[in-house]
């Protein structure tokens, strides 16, 4: 019997605009006179170290990006960028209609739930803007658990927090960064949810148990599991 939802952030609850992240990146890089290409792969290529807390800070990452490309960034410009960087992750991101409202009614019928997000320094402020930590019994933010999906040990975390066994959990989420394949190995089944718009910048996963269109249909599944 299903009894606890492990559910993914971006692209399954939360969406960001790409177009208007890809838009802030050239214009940082043009505050700090890189290439944007460059800025932008150089960007991306530290996700990992965002993702699991090894770089814990815009101004740790910007001081990272100084010194590849030669640069002298002082201390008010870093804290700047720092709270523009921010603000503008706060602007791309928009909740899918049906998340919150959904978040509720696996609550009011019982089932536990827990956030498990890859996510940097900058999700912790962004998750208070948009009011969605209050709707979980556990949340797992990567860079503060040092731990990142598909490690099997983030979904241990989840699980031991919440109380329940694999067999009692469904892990829902887009499949970015093999999130799917992951809970697939520490014996969870896997669900993919399919809508638009959604990111393909971390890849996707090879295994899901079930795939749905909508968050509130993996309550009806959860349903149909004895």
């Amino acid at each position: 019997m299903i009894r606890a939802f492990l559910i993914d952030l971006f692209d399954t609850l939360v969406y960001l605009d790409e177009e208007f992240l890809r838009g802030w990146r050239e214009e940082m890089a043009a505050h700090l006179n890189v290439i944007p290409n460059e800025f932008g792969e150089f960007w991306l290529s530290h996700s990992k170290d965002r993702f699991t807390g090894k770089i814990s800070s815009t101004d740790q990452m910007l001081g990272i990006i100084s010194s590849h490309f030669g640069l002298d960034l002082d201390e008010e410009k870093k804290a700047s960028l720092s709270r523009l960087e921010i603000e503008r992750l706060i602007e791309s991101a928009h909740i899918y209609p049906d998340t919150c409202e959904t978040l509720v009614e696996m609550r009011r019928r019982g089932y536990r739930t827990a956030l498990v997000s890859n996510a940097s320094y900058n999700a912790i402020p962004l998750l208070e803007h948009l009011r969605l930590m209050p709707l979980f019994d556990a949340s797992i933010i990567s860079c503060m658990a040092g731990v990142a999906k598909p490690d099997p040990e983030i979904y241990r975390i989840a699980m031991s927090e919440l109380g329940f066994q694999p067999d009692e959990c469904l892990f829902v989420g887009d499949g970015a960064c093999q999130e799917l394949d992951g809970a697939h190995r520490v014996g969870i089944r896997a669900v993919r949810i399919v809508q638009a718009p959604q990111s393909s910048l971390f890849g996707s996963s090879l295994w899901c148990d079930f795939t749905i269109s909508r968050l509130d249909e993996a309550i009806s599944l959860a349903e149909t599991i004895r």
